[in-house]
């Protein structure tokens, strides 16, 4: 089975979020910065239908994308001080920062 891109969002236009549809009811959580994934995991969905995913998906979906790309942040935060800092240093992202689209 194809996959089908079910709900595609973006964070501060550098994350690139997207759920696809793999099965019947499962799908994949997929986050790429510029070209590179920087993580994949499975999930779940509540109902299979034509006419897009269910609101507590949604949610469900977004903090999961949110909490793998504050962690992926605090991964890689650099002492203050070294001269090092980069953006991840600077924030850590809430689903408010979203900008999202249903794609069915």
């Amino acid at each position: 089975m194809n996959e089908q891109i079910v709900r595609q969002s973006t964070l501060d236009d550098r994350y690139e979020v997207q759920v696809v549809r793999v099965a019947p009811y499962q799908g994949k959580l997929l986050i790429r910065e510029a070209d590179e994934e920087i993580y994949s995991q499975r999930v779940g969905k509540m109902f299979d239908t034509l006419i897009g995913p269910m609101a507590a998906d949604l949610d469900v979906w977004e903090e999961m994308a949110i909490d793998a790309i504050n962690n992926t942040c605090a991964r890689r935060r650099t002492p203050p001080g070294t001269g090092q800092e980069n953006s991840c240093n600077l924030r850590t992202y809430s689903r408010s920062a979203l900008t999202s689209k249903n794609l069915f």
